[in-house]
């Protein structure tokens, strides 16, 4: 079993004996004494691409919790990732009893935990796991479709300037890959395409004037991330309802959160919300209605450690952020609030 120490740090318990989970002696015993010790970091070379100089490092405690990171391919975790990250043909069970036997106990038994008062992550009732991806036929040809709405956007001010009133500059909108479609009824819609590992997932459409306001191109997989971004283990997250809210916070607050969706409360799969278990800092930005409080309950019900952003009754991230600047003046001090 699991706990947390005076330190807040994880350790084994033991029968006898409580150890202390450091990531220092695990990483050593499989890379050997740290490389360098730059910004008093211990550094080793990365075994998980070519790496000339050494580039993955224990992290600064973020929360009392000690994650790993390679600034040169990415990768991080914790220790039992980087465990199953070396042995790829270890199980997570067999991951977990190699750390403790490294750590001189062979009877003990480690988990993840967040924190006090979450609990370790096991799969929740109510999630199904992330889908497999759509077929190449499915990818060429809706690649095709993001491509021709991406020039018609460009060519049609009046859709263009609906972006802009919501707060995107033309950079954000470029290097999101915004659209313009019409459904075969003769609908504009905004596309909005969902990548994952570089790959296209999904497409999802704001639709005007007419019901649904968001509708998925047939044959669309989410259950991912958006945008496609790998979650830094160091930096808080910030969950929002939809796309826009998620591009806006990445361009005015990008420098403090990562900002991600999900899509809805009822898109988050198993996967999506075992990465946001990891996240230390889970700030929860849903739209301040029936709707929001909905989602926000059922995702709280997951991750418990996560904490709500205030926004007045009625209003979404976008709403607050066009009235009073939001994102860069009381945000700002929010997170200050909740990190202390």
């Amino acid at each position: 079993m699991t706990g947390w120490g005076k330190s807040r740090r994880l350790v084994v318990l033991s029968s006898s004996h409580e150890i202390k989970m450091s990531l220092l002696p695990i990483i050593q015993s499989e890379l050997g004494p740290p490389e360098s010790n730059h910004d008093a970091r211990p550094w080793w070379t990365c075994p998980f691409h070519t790496d000339s100089n050494p580039s993955l490092c224990i992290l600064p405690p973020f929360g009392d919790r000690e994650r790993w990171k390679c600034f040169g391919c990415g990768e991080w975790g914790d220790a039992i990732d980087f465990i199953r990250k070396l042995h790829p043909d270890f199980s997570y069970h067999t991951a977990r009893e190699y750390i403790s036997s490294l750590l001189g106990n062979e009877n003990s038994h480690i988990s993840r935990c967040q924190d006090d008062k979450t609990p370790c992550f096991s799969p929740p009732h109510g999630l199904a796991a992330c889908q497999s991806p759509p077929d190449d036929a499915w990818r060429r040809q809706h690649l095709r479709m993001v491509r021709r709405c991406e020039r018609s956007l460009w060519n049609d001010p009046d859709h263009l300037n609906y972006l802009r009133s919501r707060g995107l500059s033309n950079a954000t909108i470029k290097a999101a890959r915004l659209g313009l479609g019409v459904d075969p009824p003769g609908i504009f819609q905004i596309t909005i395409p969902w990548f994952h590992h570089g790959k296209l997932r999904a497409v999802n459409c704001r639709r005007f004037d007419w019901p649904p306001k968001y509708k998925c191109e047939r044959g669309s997989r989410k259950g991912t991330l958006y945008p496609d971004v790998s979650l830094d283990p160091a930096r808080p997250v910030l969950l929002c309802e939809g796309e826009f809210d998620t591009l806006l916070a990445n361009q005015e607050a990008g420098q403090l959160v990562q900002a991600v969706t999900c899509g809805s409360a009822s898109d988050a799969s198993l996967d999506t919300v075992a990465a946001l278990s990891l996240c230390p800092l889970l700030i929860f930005a849903f739209d301040s209605d029936t709707a929001g409080n909905k989602a926000t309950a059922r995702l709280l019900s997951f991750l418990p450690h996560g904490i709500r952003l205030p926004l007045p009754t009625g209003k979404d991230l976008t709403d607050v952020h066009l009235e009073q600047c939001y994102l860069r003046r009381a945000f700002p001090k929010f997170l200050k609030r909740v990190t202390r």
